[in-house]
């Protein structure tokens, strides 16, 4: 974990260090940036509605859902749930065995 936490920093900075070297902030906008792996990788173990209104609370308008074995119960809600609060999941993480998948066949 620590690891994606020094890559994740090093993404930042080089961010911020653009933003400041050309005057460009655009990129700093809280509309740029969005969690990702909040359901698979949550310590607190939320429920889908105490999770979009942690996102609403650190004003957070989409999100990438992922997901383990133990979450596929609850998907239909939490989607349902960030419908309902305008909360977009830009992007779905899925498994795909190139065994058994294919994109027509999911």
């Amino acid at each position: 974990m620590k690891k994606n936490l020094s890559v994740l920093y090093i993404i930042l900075l080089t961010i911020l260090n653009y933003s400041c070297k050309t005057g460009n902030t655009e990129l700093l906008v809280m509309d740029n940036f969005y969690p990702w792996c909040i359901v698979a990788y949550d310590s607190m173990e939320r429920n889908p509605s105490e999770r979009v209104a942690m996102l609403k609370k650190m004003n957070f308008s989409k999100y990438a859902y992922d997901w383990r074995d133990r979450h596929l119960e609850s998907t239909a809600e939490e989607l349902s749930l960030a419908n309902e609060n305008d909360i977009e999941i830009i992007s779905v993480w899925l498994w795909l065995n190139a065994k058994r998948d294919s994109t027509n066949n999911l």
